[in-house]
């Protein structure tokens, strides 16, 4: 019967045939992590579970490596050539299974790709209940098309307007007016929520439009629970690997969009006719004065939003009542 069994040319038994490792479902390799401060490069992996993990170079390498159709010989083979240094099938063999597979970098064989009992941190003011509302092909066509407003020249004009807008909104203007106007009709209260959702999600396009603006790639967009309250949040994960420069205008380019925001409304907001009839309250008049300013500002904005008199007599005779 030992002659039915194949045999290889040397009369020996073929070898079996080498695994052929898979990643997980939804795994991504960001590159070499900068300006983290270790001795050493590390390299950064994101999970399908979002989860994001630290991989030492021959790590990143041997994960780079597969791809779902080679054998453990054919990435020790490529691994070498890469690393500078011989490293053999069994030594991929050894790596997987005792190093990406704990992590949760590939998946165990047989399976389906999906995580199995990988280390996951729980922090406690992480965001949880996460709920994507742009997808990561959307968000990368608008942030492309924003990236523009992170020049120098452009960030320069936008904080010298915005500088010139809060000199003219609270040393020429006065704020208190249309905060009374607002009060005294609520149905504009519907309209400044609506304002603000606005401002949230154009918040994230800063976010998003920085981390394209460096060179990285952004995330979806999403909505979560931070501990009680909603909030929205952009995966800007690549970012880690463009440098020190790059995260930190990342960060700042929400709220960089908020004055974006801010100069967008004041250009597009018609000026209200009525606005010299506003009593002006500044703060270099005395406390009483203040008080008597808000005072009549307020009697003015009864007097004219509630006296149907006032109206008809404006109206039918032409002078004032």
């Amino acid at each position: 019967m030992a002659g039915d069994l194949p045999t290889a040319a040397d009369g020996h038994p073929p070898a079996a045939p080498l695994p052929v490792p898979r990643l997980t479902t939804g795994l991504r390799l960001h590159g070499e992590y900068q300006g983290g401060g270790f001795t050493e490069p590390r390299y950064l992996a994101r999970r399908g579970d979002g989860q994001v993990v630290q991989l030492t170079l021959l790590l990143h390498l041997v994960a780079g490596s597969i791809d779902g159709t080679r054998d453990t010989g054919a990435i020790a083979h490529q691994v070498s050539a890469r690393y500078g240094r011989e490293v053999s099938a069994e030594n991929i063999d050894y790596l997987i299974e005792h190093k990406l597979r704990p992590m949760g970098i590939t998946a165990p064989p047989g399976g389906a790709g999906t995580l199995a009992d990988a280390p996951r941190s729980d922090l406690l003011l992480a965001l949880t209940g996460r709920r994507v509302l742009l997808r990561e092909r959307q968000v990368v066509r608008i942030a492309r098309s924003l990236a523009w407003l992170h020049r120098p020249w452009v960030s320069a004009a936008v904080l010298t307007a915005a500088v010139a807008l809060d000199v003219w909104l609270f040393a020429f203007h006065g704020a208190l007016g249309p905060v009374l106007q607002v009060l005294d009709q609520p149905v504009l209260l519907l309209a400044v929520f609506g304002l603000t959702v606005a401002s949230l999600l154009f918040h994230e396009f800063g976010h998003a439009s920085a981390c394209r603006y460096g060179g990285a790639r952004p995330g979806p967009i999403g909505c979560g629970l931070y501990v009680l309250w909603p909030s929205l949040y952009t995966d800007v994960t690549d970012v880690y690997r463009i440098g020190r420069a790059g995260r930190l205008r990342t960060d700042l380019g929400g709220v960089y969009f908020n004055v974006v925001f801010i100069l967008g409304l004041a250009g597009a907001t018609p000026s209200p006719a009525g606005r010299s009839s506003w009593p002006r309250c500044s703060s270099r008049t005395s406390r009483s004065s203040n008080s008597s300013c808000r005072s009549s500002a307020w009697t003015a904005t009864s007097s004219s939003a509630t006296s149907p008199v006032s109206r008809t007599c404006s109206a039918r005779s032409g002078r004032p009542c």
